[in-house]
């Protein structure tokens, strides 16, 4: 057993104990057993690995539980890591037992079950525990991301023939965007559902012609931080029965256009369909990949600040520190002194300066450089 993976035994016999005791459920339908409870903090989102959909047929209903659970939670680890580490870094780590695995775990959240005499089904949600598997991946020198990226709209303008779809009813997208993974992302994709104000503040041509300044513009209506837009296009070659998905997308915070397309076999909708969902994700994965980079922490690398506060009033400086604790990449922070209009604070963090800003930004704050040193305060003052 690796020293790293010292747990809690009462704990851990809880757990196992509570898996061991919902098993023992037969019958013909299960009510969901568990639902999350969790606040939807930063750390809760990255570490929890969502929507797991069970599907297994054994000799016996209890064994088809089993064999679905002891997949799931191999499953959920493999999607953790490809989270919150690289995709070269994954052989610096050790082949871990199932037991070494749900060590790391908080729990398992069963959101649906449905079982007879041979199969059972599923939808489950896994949470682990930032700081064991912070501790884990410290241990084989992996850097890694210790917090989500924020919520990102999603706006997807797709021409086919002569039909513009955004907002208008579509199954060939809804079957696409239906089959792909939008919640075990590093960014918080949200799809827009179609209304009035949506329509007004996010117009075809705006999306289409990915009009970063327009739609940056509006989101503050809709209490989104940035948005993810994306313009497609479908081209069907009857000679030679193939179809031709030309797609770019960028985001309205980085800014800059990213361009490609995909070959398909095919010329009807479901070779459409199949496109879409290559494409959908390509640009998350994408997506993904380059706020990693910015992301990873290597928590060898430490830092600490002393800030600038403005305090007007005793409820802002409890506003901001309140925020400041909710951020991981802070390890520490100290209040130097608390007056009006100007407080002190000094904060110790893990990774680099500009991934703290990063963070900062994630919460709502931003630092700006003074005469007097670096004044931490609320986003867009």
């Amino acid at each position: 057993m690796f020293h790293f993976l010292r747990l809690d035994f009462l704990r851990k016999l809880s757990f196992l104990a509570s898996v061991l005791a919902a098993s023992l459920f037969a019958c013909v339908t299960i009510a969901p057993i568990a639902q999350a409870q969790a606040v939807n903090t930063s750390l809760d989102t990255l570490f929890t690995v969502r929507n797991l959909q069970l599907d297994e047929t054994a000799s016996s209903a209890f064994q088809a539980r089993s064999a679905a659970i002891e997949k799931a939670e191999s499953e959920a680890f493999d999607i953790l890591l490809s989270k919150i580490i690289r995709q070269s870094d994954k052989d610096k780590l050790p082949p871990l037992s199932r037991r070494e695995k749900q060590t790391l775990m908080v729990g398992i959240d069963f959101l649906d079950e449905k079982t007879s005499s041979r199969r059972y089904l599923a939808t489950v949600n896994i949470r682990f525990e930032p700081a064991l598997v912070s501790e884990l991946l410290d241990t084989y020198n992996i850097p890694h991301i210790l917090e989500a990226g924020g919520r990102l709209m999603i706006l997807h303008a797709h021409t086919r023939g002569v039909k513009n779809i955004l907002w208008e009813d579509d199954t060939t997208l809804e079957k696409a965007r239906a089959a792909v993974d939008w919640s075990n992302r590093i960014r918080q994709p949200i799809l827009l559902e179609s209304s009035h104000n949506a329509r007004m503040n996010f117009p075809f041509k705006a999306v289409s012609s990915i009009d970063h300044r327009t739609i940056a513009s509006r989101l503050r209506n809709f209490n989104m931080p940035s948005a993810l837009l994306i313009s497609s296009s479908i081209t069907r070659d009857y000679k030679s029965v193939t179809s031709r998905l030309t797609y770019k997308y960028g985001t309205t915070r980085a800014g800059g256009i990213t361009e490609d397309h995909i070959q398909v076999p095919g010329v009807t909708l479901e070779s459409e369909e199949t496109a879409l969902i290559k494409m959908y994700r390509n640009i998350l994965d994408d997506i993904d990949e380059r706020w990693k980079a910015q992301l990873l922490v290597d928590t060898d690398i430490t830092g600490s600040i002393t800030l600038i506060i403005a305090t007007p009033a005793l409820k802002d400086f409890i506003n901001l520190t309140d925020r400041i604790a909710g951020i991981s990449l802070i390890t520490k922070h100290q209040v130097v002194s608390v007056k009006v209009p100007v407080s002190i604070l000094e904060i110790e963090y893990k990774g680099t300066e500009s991934q703290l800003e990063l963070a900062l930004g994630y919460a709502g704050l931003e630092l700006v450089n003074t005469v007097d040193g670096k004044m931490l305060q609320l986003a867009n003052q």
